[in-house]
């Protein structure tokens, strides 16, 4: 028993099978998360090294360069970067796509331990290097701007400790940081006049705030029935307590802490400031564990951030700066409604062929079936439903009743001959059995490779590929099973009953047949005028193909396009060395310019100063002189301008703001540059060398020759300008002689004028810096310094350090890059109206003309590097794609040369293509490119269907002529049927304006233009060629009196 003969002859089965199948896939929908994409762990690891009080220059020599040098031999490693700054060295090590990180870190364990033996001194000098492998759950889901008034002061404690630490316990939660916001601390302000007076050492002061700071258990005493435990609370109870301190005698009197300081209950000296819609206050960011679901977590934290407003001052007001669950959301519903029409589109159009309800009904009840099977698959295999999940059914739905509707013309054409209604059903799905089987192949055949694919590619679209392939899959079996079983029952109802009762549709019905008819007609008086003149057909159609080719030069490149989520950030660097105060006034003027410009915004916040956390230590600009800020714009359909237009207005208005050196305004999605490794901006000119005035020098030409492209925009030199810097250099023989080592020095001096943490204070189980540092009245000037009293630990005698050490003013660089072991040093700019690739390819041209340096080597990394791995692999699946096509048709037709006239429908392909991208200044991305390779198994259906019934009238004794003229006829309905099926899917997708639409359009765009012009293809040049070929082949086999016989 076959599957159509058990579909129709078990009807109770196959629907107890189908009803299983929508169970299991309600199921599945309500427990299956929300995501904006698959779960995807960048394969990178980082070794951070600290090295306090090192320059940049002395990290790189000492530290990263012994790190590199042993972590470049870690099996699966694609590159290596460092980023030695000062006292800190970030390596970085990006492997192979598919590397196990697991076995990785530990490789890189190994050779850390061997690298030990060429770092500095551990624990003396430098601490142990520790391994950090960065995680998309570390990028936040929400961040939100917390702004007061009154309670400014004590803000960042409250929101600490009463919002903070209940969202903390929300399941799913990760970390809560604050940033900005004034923090408690315990200030002691040393007057060094009174220190030196008294003959103190500012270190002795530390020491003695440490040793007066103790609460310690003292063990036990046994006395009697009783065991007592002994501890001595020496903790200071209150700030006052601190002055108390006793630091010494002198001339036989105590000398109390407040007699050489003042003791201040007050914050942490500013070093960001921030401010939400105009207000100060800070930001909160919120990250979610690892494996949990970002828009169920980010629920759970809104819901709570509304009952916990309710409890806080009038003054304190919330506001949702970033909240990647409403863009997941907002993109979800897009292409959910892009399903939806793609879908009821699909139904229109196979009703208006048949205007037949329960055959049409047939049909339509292939997708929602097709399209359960792959909710049930997403379950089972913990994937969610995300961006690439729904838009493979976005593409799915045109294909998924291909299959139906070639059973159920071909169940009508049986009925038509006078079968009874079962063996019509059986017989007519037997019959195109095997065809749809091919079809289908072809198509899961080029989807196959994308399983198998590493890189950003496979990682990106090997879930597009499986469900797709699921889906596919699940529609041949629906169409082979349930589709001839509901034919068997529904098919033989009488629709002349119908026409009857409803008058109009029995005029819209002969009108339609007659358009039909007529058009079928015409097709066949077509075919039969082109076999009449092969020549001109076949060498039309090839012309056009060539000078398709010539218009590719019309067509840009680019990476991936980015989506219009409504997100604007900035980043402004003013000369380096600018104080806080100064940088904070710039960022008054961006937020005028924010209100003016950007009418649209509906939150903005800015932030001057220096950077935490995480961003800091991977590449996140920081310091006094970066002043950053964002905005979140109201939804794309509610605004008339897009969100690059909006940023280019802004650019130009910040370039005019007086100090402002370099800009860089992004409005796509981080999390998508971090993911796929092209942080940082779109064009990058990678100058590789050793020394700094010669890749300085080369990168100021490539930045004059940057300015000069078209589209080239935020133009800037990765390595800041040197920071100035006051040296000390100390007379190591004078301060030995005078009892002073390099420690007391180095500590004394940092203590005086960065400050450090003596000991902590406790208060109602929260703990504060107890901070020792010089009143700022003494260390204002560069002369302050040299004036500074260090004590000798061993003679007790103060010495000026300009006895024993030199000051100057010097400059060096900031951060020091590096690259494959290599110094590094980029031109970056962002694109505006043109294509990266083109603006590429114009710097290319303008390189030839600049003379560089025999030492000096010129890349182009960024998104340009992975846009080149990625076209290789697309590439190299599309080849496969197509010999795994050819070969599923050469076994289905038994022929070489069948599937060899087919496969001509292919190269037309990319002539629909190419005019399509230039028609929509479309630009060639991995995500049309990826809709390329799709083509290749789809267009090819057509023609299999079309050739297949071609062979079987020729194998009943048609001549040539009939064969093509008739076969043609009577498949241009199915054909037509099965094109506009998947073009009205694809449709929506194509024309969708809705967030998140910039990704997918593109993929609907280049579909629509490759199966438009190849189904022309298909019904015109393949059975031109089919007859050139068979009637060559004819004469040198058969004798001339068998030309209408069977074809061998």
């Amino acid at each position: 028993m076959n599957l159509p003969e058990f579909g129709v002859k078990r009807p109770v089965t196959n629907i107890m099978i189908f009803s299983a199948i929508i169970i299991l896939a309600l199921y599945s929908l309500t427990r299956l998360g929300i995501d904006s994409m698959p779960e995807i762990e960048p394969p990178s690891i980082s070794v951070i090294s600290t090295y306090e009080g090192a320059s940049p220059e002395d990290v790189e020599i000492k530290v990263s360069e012994p790190l590199e040098n042993q972590l470049a031999t870690t099996p699966g490693i694609e590159k290596i970067t460092s980023r030695s700054l000062e006292g800190l060295s970030v390596v970085t090590l990006k492997f192979v796509w598919g590397t196990n990180l697991d076995e990785a870190s530990n490789d890189i364990r190994d050779r850390i331990e061997r690298a030990k033996r060429f770092l500095p001194d551990i624990p003396d000098e430098m601490d142990t290097p520790f391994i950090f492998k960065f995680n998309t759950a570390m990028f936040p889901i929400l961040m939100v701007g917390i702004t007061a008034e009154q309670s400014y002061p004590e803000l960042f404690d409250m929101i600490d400790k009463r919002v903070g630490d209940p969202l903390r316990q929300i399941p799913g939660v990760g970390t809560v940081q604050l940033n900005g916001g004034l923090e408690r601390q315990i200030n002691i302000w040393i007057d060094r006049h009174k220190l030196e007076g008294y003959g103190f050492s500012i270190l002795d002061v530390q020491d003695v705030l440490a040793k007066e700071n103790v609460t310690q258990p003292a063990g036990s005493i046994k006395s009697g029935f009783t065991d007592y435990l002994l501890r001595v609370p020496g903790e200071f109870a209150t700030p006052d307590e601190i002055n108390s301190v006793i630091l010494g005698k002198r001339n036989g009197n105590l000398v109390y802490l407040k007699d050489v300081a003042r003791v201040e209950d007050s914050f942490k000296e500013v070093t960001n400031i921030v401010r939400i819609n105009r207000h100060q206050g800070l930001l909160m960011m919120i990250q979610k564990q690892t494996g949990t679901n970002t828009v169920e977590v980010a629920n759970r934290v809104k819901k709570k951030m509304d009952e916990l407003q309710k409890t806080l001052p009038k003054d304190v007001k919330m506001y949702p700066v970033m909240d990647s669950s409403h863009d997941i959301i907002n993109s979800l519903n897009s292409l959910k409604s892009t399903v939806w029409v793609g879908g009821i589109l699909v139904i229109l159009v196979v009703w208006f062929f048949l205007r037949q309800f329960l055959p049409s009904l047939v049909i339509a009840l292939t997708i929602p079936f097709s399209l359960l099977i792959a909710f049930i698959y997403l379950f089972l295999s913990g994937k969610t439903i995300n961006t690439i999940s729904l838009s493979s059914l976005t593409i799915a739905i045109g294909m998924v009743v291909d299959n139906a509707i070639v059973v159920v013309d071909n169940i009508h054409r049986h009925l038509e001959r006078g079968q009874r209604l079962q063996e019509a059903s059986i017989f007519g799905t037997s019959e195109m059995f095997l065809a749809i089987a091919a079809s289908t192949l072809t198509t899961v055949v080029v989807f196959l490779p994308l399983i198998f694919i590493t890189g950003v590619v496979g990682i990106m679209f090997g879930e597009l590929a499986i469900i797709v392939i699921v889906t596919l899959l699940a529609s041949l079996f629906t169409a082979v099973t349930f589709t001839p079983m509901l034919a068997s029952k529904w098919m033989g109802v009488n629709n002349g009953q119908a026409k009857a009762k409803f008058k109009w549709f029995s005029k819209f019905y002969q009108i339609s047949e007659h358009w039909f008819k007529s058009w079928e007609e015409f097709y066949r008086k077509c075919l039969a005028w082109c076999l009449g003149h092969k020549k001109i057909v076949i060498f039309g159609f090839l012309g056009a193909f060539i000078f398709s080719l010539f218009l590719t030069r019309f067509v840009g490149n680019e990476f991936i396009p980015e989506q219009d989520s409504g997100d604007l950030r900035t980043t402004v660097n003013l000369p380096i060395g600018t104080r806080l105060e100064e940088t904070d006034k710039v960022a008054t003027k961006i937020e005028d310019i924010f209100k003016e410009e950007a009418p649209e915004e509906k939150f903005m916040y800015v932030r001057s100063g220096l950077t935490t956390g995480v961003g800091a230590v991977f590449g996140g600009q920081s310091g006094t002189h970066i002043t950053s800020g964002g905005a979140k714009l109201v939804p794309k359909t509610e605004r008339k301008r897009s969100v690059k237009e909006i940023a280019q207005v802004i650019r130009n208005r910040i370039r005019q703001i007086p100090g402002v050196l370099k800009t860089d305004i992004t409005t796509g999605s981080p999390i998508g540059r971090i993911i796929t490794g092209t942080a940082g901006k779109q064009v990058q000119v990678e100058i590789i060398g050793h020394s700094f005035e010669d890749t300085n020098t080369v990168a100021q030409k490539i930045k004059e020759i940057m300015e000069k492209i078209p589209g080239a925009i935020d133009i800037s030199i990765s390595r800041e300008l040197n920071r100035p810097e006051l040296r000390i250099e100390v007379y190591r023989e004078k301060a030995a002689a005078l009892g002073l080592n390099m420690r007391t020095i180095a500590d004394s001096i940092k203590t005086f004028v960065e400050g450090a943490t003596a000991t902590k204070y406790r208060e109602k189980g929260e703990t504060y810096d107890i901070y020792v540092r010089l009143e700022e009245q003494f260390r204002a000037k560069p002369e302050d310094v040299e004036n500074l009293s260090i004590v000798s630990p061993f003679t007790g005698k103060q010495i000026k350090l300009s006895t024993v050490a030199r000051v100057y003013e010097t400059a060096g660089p900031i951060e020091i890059e590096r690259k494959n072991r290599e110094r590094v040093l980029r031109v970056e700019c962002n694109t505006y109206k043109r294509s990266m690739g083109k603006v590429i390819e114009d710097i290319k041209k303008s390189l030839k003309k600049i003379t560089i340096p025999s030492d000096i080597v010129i890349n182009f990394g960024g998104e340009a590097e992975e846009q080149g791995k990625a076209f290789k692999d697309l590439i190299l699946l599309l080849l496969l794609g197509i010999a795994l096509v050819y070969m599923v048709m050469a076994a289905q037709f038994e022929s070489l040369l069948d599937p060899f006239i087919i496969m001509f429908a292919i190269p037309f392909t990319f002539t629909g293509v190419i005019l399509g991208f230039i028609l929509t200044g479309t630009t060639l991305s991995v995500i049309t490119f990826l809709g390329m390779v799709m083509l290749m198994g789809i267009v090819v259906n057509n023609a299999i269907v079309l050739v297949s019934y071609i062979n079987i009238l020729r194998a009943r004794g048609l001549s040539m002529l009939d064969a093509v003229t008739i076969g043609g006829k009577e498949r241009l309905r199915p054909v037509l049927m099965t094109t506009i099926t998947t073009v009205a899917g694809l449709l929506p997708l194509a024309l969708s304006t809705g967030e998140g639409s910039e990704v997918w359009q593109p993929l609907g765009i280049t579909m629509l233009g490759g199966l438009s012009l190849s189904t022309l293809v298909t019904m015109f040049f393949v059975p031109t060629l089919y007859a050139v070929f068979e009637a060559k082949i004819r004469k040198e086999r058969l004798p001339a009196g068998r030309q209408g016989g069977k074809k061998k």
